[in-house]
């Protein structure tokens, strides 16, 4: 007896039964602490040694020294997309953004952690400002390029963790710091907040265009 057509509410129902789990998947623990094992917790440290050290040595007087220690905080976010896909995905297959929440998440927490800690030390050793919300846009906007950074490169190399695209973030914003006319198109923040926000915008837009999984992209018609 040959089986009869399969109704297409049937397949749609399969297949939101298969896209349920990765949403229920993600409010569980176990691919958290999958992902805490997989950051390199060992550069988070050191970067946050770092970046410490220059906070309470330079006391954050000047706005550019702010900056630099955002620059500092920031590199680690470069590496955190690496994407073993065969550790991540087996026995199931997950599409590429979805690999990609864990990591992301976990190393903007952990990024920003050591920037408040750097802040924090500056603040009570040597009085230095507290950061507010144009401080906090920046912090937001340097990691961001950061991770736009890494998930381009990681698309390119899944598997490498070059400091490499990182360090030329650091390089351009470097560049932006020290070029007055590029200075003056961005500091302050609050009298230039929506180039900084245009900034956070692309680089959300290059980490989602990104993760996009070409093998579960639609044919065009």
């Amino acid at each position: 007896m040959t089986p009869g057509p399969v109704h297409p509410t049937a397949r749609a129902g399969s297949s939101g039964s298969r896209a349920r789990p990765r949403l229920h998947g993600l409010t569980s623990a176990e691919p958290w602490r999958f992902g805490g094992r997989l950051l390199p917790f060992g550069t988070f440290l050191a970067i946050g040694v770092v970046g410490c050290a220059w906070a309470v040595a330079r006391g954050l007087d000047a706005p550019i020294e702010a900056t630099v220690l955002a620059l500092i905080t920031s590199i680690p976010l470069s590496v955190v997309l690496v994407d073993e896909a065969a550790a991540l995905t087996a026995p199931a297959v997950v599409p590429l953004a979805w690999r990609r929440v864990v990591p992301a998440v976990l190393g903007a927490s952990l990024a920003t952690a050591t920037w408040l800690l750097a802040r924090a030390m500056a603040a009570l050793l040597d009085d230095a400002p507290w950061p507010g919300r144009w401080g906090a846009l920046e912090w937001v906007t340097v990691a961001a390029t950061q991770l736009a950074a890494g998930a381009v490169a990681a698309r390119r190399r899944p598997a490498s963790s070059s400091f490499g695209p990182g360090l030329l973030v650091g390089l351009l914003w470097t560049i932006v710091l020290a070029a007055p006319r590029l200075h003056q198109q961005l500091f302050d923040q609050a009298d230039h907040a929506w180039r900084w926000l245009a900034l956070l915008g692309a680089a959300a837009v290059v980490v989602g265009a990104t993760s996009q999984d070409p093998a579960r992209r639609l044919p065009r018609r």
